[in-house]
């Protein structure tokens, strides 16, 4: 019984030192300080071994001795298959900047899994729901303008389109950054408000504030005073929205109020919210998953082609104070490009405070811009 002891003990000391060598080099490399919160878990169970095999070494030829010895040896694989799950789980964030199917990261599995998606695109026969953009029509893009957003000088309108045609792009980037979310609401309502009016889909992303306080503003925005005929409207707008609650898991800390508000858009205001986990990873699954949901309720309607939606991340840059601004700018340049290709879909991103290089990279591939507070000066009124 002494020898397995040592051998725990030697066990628990190596492990405890691969996690404190393999943190800090994810850390340090990957700049991401999101990842030395995780440790938490994994070093809690390892101690807890640990403190089992000492009480299990004090009673070596007892009873309760060799009970302990069990609790260890448990709590030790335990601990080992939480690191092992969390090492798969760092290399899916990094490898498809997504937070769920962590397993498919695991050696082979990876490998597998792209050759069936490649076999499976051959062998398509049927162009699916993602493929199938509706353009924008001419009223959507007069909207846009119409809302305070002016194109670059040197991008060329988009041409006149029925809403019938299927397959063309018009991908379009809008981005703003202004001192206060007052200013920034009175952009986003017009915006938002033209997207819905038109009959597209508006997803909703917040990172530095819950989307209650923006969407009430929505609720009341252009109200004619007839309640009957304002309620009936906003239930056909409010099917048409979705929210990626991106602030609660980043900011919110567990307090009740979050949970209380969120459960307030999805009863209240009839408003799908999808949650999202920590880090920009987390953000990103959360936004396919709120695809997907528009993808199910238009296909359940019937509806083969696309609508064109407007993406709206806010606040992303906040972020950085979670991870770096090397890791927003990283999901910047996977988000709008690939955006871009899908087709018909409106990124904007909406920031309040940024570094001007993550600034640049934006404006870089912005098609709109607007001053959004040359809007609020203007007598905006959110």
């Amino acid at each position: 019984m002494t020898d397995h002891i040592a051998t725990l003990f030697r066990i628990e000391a190596g492990l405890l030192a691969f996690l404190l060598a393999f943190y800090a080099l994810c850390a340090r490399e990957r700049k991401a300080p999101y990842i030395t919160h995780t440790v938490y878990s994994e070093i809690g169970l390892v101690l807890f071994a640990v403190l089992a095999t000492l009480v299990a070494l004090t009673f070596t030829h007892c009873v309760p001795g060799r009970f302990f010895q069990r609790v260890a040896d448990v709590t030790l694989i335990v601990a080992i298959l939480a690191t092992l799950r969390r090492v798969f789980s760092i290399a899916n964030r990094d490898l498809r900047l997504r937070d769920d199917k962590w397993w498919l990261v695991i050696p082979g599995i990876f490998a597998l899994y792209l050759w069936k998606r490649r076999k499976r695109h051959e062998s398509a026969t049927n162009i699916s729901y993602e493929h199938q953009p509706l353009s924008p029509g001419q009223d959507l893009m007069n909207a846009i303008a119409s809302a305070g957003w002016r194109r670059h000088h040197d991008v060329a309108p988009v041409p006149a389109s029925d809403d019938s045609t299927r397959g063309a792009e018009h991908p379009t980037t809008l981005c703003f950054v202004t001192r206060s979310y007052r200013a920034a609401d009175a952009l986003l309502l017009r915006l938002t408000s033209a997207f819905l009016d038109n009959g597209a889909y508006v997803q909703y992303t917040p990172c530095a504030r819950h989307a209650a306080e923006f969407l009430l503003k929505l609720k009341s925005h252009g109200r004619s005073g007839n309640t009957q005929k304002d309620d009936k409207e906003w239930r056909a707008k409010a099917a048409q929205i979705v929210v990626v609650d991106a602030y609660t898991r980043h900011f919110g800390f567990y307090d009740s109020i979050h949970d209380e508000k969120t459960n307030f858009i999805r009863r209240q205001l009839g408003i799908h919210v999808v949650r999202c986990r920590p880090t920009f990873a987390g953000i990103h699954t959360a936004t396919a998953e709120a695809f997907n949901w528009i993808k199910k309720r238009e296909t359940n309607k019937g509806n083969g082609a696309r609508k064109p939606a407007l993406l709206i991340f806010e606040g992303t840059y906040a972020l950085v104070d979670l991870e770096s601004p090397e890791q927003y700018r990283l999901f910047v340049r996977h988000v709008i490009p690939s955006e871009r290709m899908w087709g018909s879909m409106f990124t904007l991103f909406a920031e309040v405070t940024i570094d001007q290089e993550s600034q640049a990279l934006l404006e870089s591939y912005s098609d709109y811009s607007v001053d959004g507070e040359q809007v609020l000066s203007a007598g905006e009124k959110v």
